[in-house]
């Protein structure tokens, strides 16, 4: 299959999954073309407020985010894909959606934030031929936008997420952003003891964080400090909804302790016991603190492993294999009812 692929716009998080496709296409043997989006977004701001400056015109996000999605269409006629396939869906205009369907291009949205902004995803939805969404509950509803919508769970990157070296050791870590419903339940622990290291954006909410944090790291580095820690933490948003996040399918597949915020269904039914849950920061502190026990150790370990083996097949090569199942599958059902 010909893929024009349109990457995340964010350089952190979606820019993992992005990655990941990328990465499970070519391995796949597909033809690939990339399209990265978080580039153009800075090129187009650049522009855009240069030219602001020359004419005096107020420049708006709307405005870079439109003039540089607009330009996949010219990609999409310079390479004729076969589907464009485009990954999260944040700051993707949708006009630009509209355009590829109107001069005769197929694409695939693949959402990353379900079921958070299935406001804007429903707004998105009619504009493209296949959505893939990335929590289970979000399904009813953006079938009623695009009848053409499949559950596609997060995953793990098999080339970056398995047991390695390590960088550095903790006693607990955790990787990912600070909201403030997060950052309060960290707060509300006494962590006394114990050598709690935090990396990434807190304080995102405009809340001050009174806690020692670092600064955002790749997925790569992640990977190894995962690999370093004794027990990793997984939170889930507010609102979350029924389905795993990516990090909980990365944490496993690097061999990883999880001790995971008790908010999906989804959790018990692919983990079950071989990593543990909390509920609130009360039960954060015991279970922390159960899990470093010295005598605890080896049931840690032994649970960390059973959570690697759970997680086998599901990469996001096993996620590519699906789509383009689904895809092709669809193209070849249309292709023999025009021959009809």
């Amino acid at each position: 299959m010909k893929i024009l692929l349109v990457t995340a716009s964010a350089d952190w998080s979606t820019r993992d999954v992005a990655d990941a496709y990328e990465a499970a296409f070519k391995d796949l043997g597909h033809e690939l073309k990339v399209f990265r989006l978080a580039s153009r977004l800075k090129f187009w701001d650049v522009a855009l407020q240069a030219w602001g400056e020359e004419t005096g015109q107020a420049v708006t996000p709307v405005q870079i985010i439109k003039e540089a999605c607009d330009w996949v269409l010219v990609e999409a006629a310079y390479y004729q894909p076969d589907i464009t396939f485009i990954v999260s869906g944040m700051a993707f205009h949708p006009n630009a959606l509209a355009l590829l369907k109107m001069h005769g291009y197929r694409s695939a949205l693949v959402l990353t934030e379900c079921p958070y902004n299935d406001k804007e995803h429903m707004g998105m939805a009619p504009y493209t031929d296949y959505v893939f969404a990335n929590d289970l509950w979000s399904i009813p509803t953006l079938q009623g936008a695009n009848p053409a919508t499949y559950y596609m769970p997060t995953a793990y990157n098999e080339h970056g997420h398995f047991p390695q070296e390590p960088e550095g050791q903790a006693d607990v870590l955790f990787v990912g952003t600070g909201f403030g419903e997060r950052l309060k339940l960290l707060e509300a622990v006494d962590w006394a003891g114990i050598d709690l290291q935090l990396f990434g954006f807190f304080g995102a909410d405009d809340k001050p964080c009174h806690l020692k944090t670092a600064e955002p790291i790749a997925n790569a580095e992640a990977a190894r400090r995962y690999c370093g820690a004794k027990v990793c933490l997984n939170f889930y948003r507010d609102g979350s909804g029924y389905s795993l996040n990516p990090r909980a399918y990365e944490l496993a597949a690097c061999g990883a302790f999880q001790l995971a915020q008790d908010s999906v269904f989804e959790a018990h039914e692919l983990f079950g016991d071989s990593i543990a849950y909390f509920d609130d920061a009360v039960s954060l502190e015991r279970q922390v603190r159960f899990w470093l026990a010295p005598e605890n150790e080896e049931r840690r370990r032994n649970m960390a492993k059973e959570a690697m083996r759970l997680v086998q097949g599901q990469s996001y090569t096993e996620r590519a294999k699906q789509v383009a199942k689904i895809i092709e599958g669809v193209a070849a059902k249309v292709a023999a009812r025009k021959e009809n």
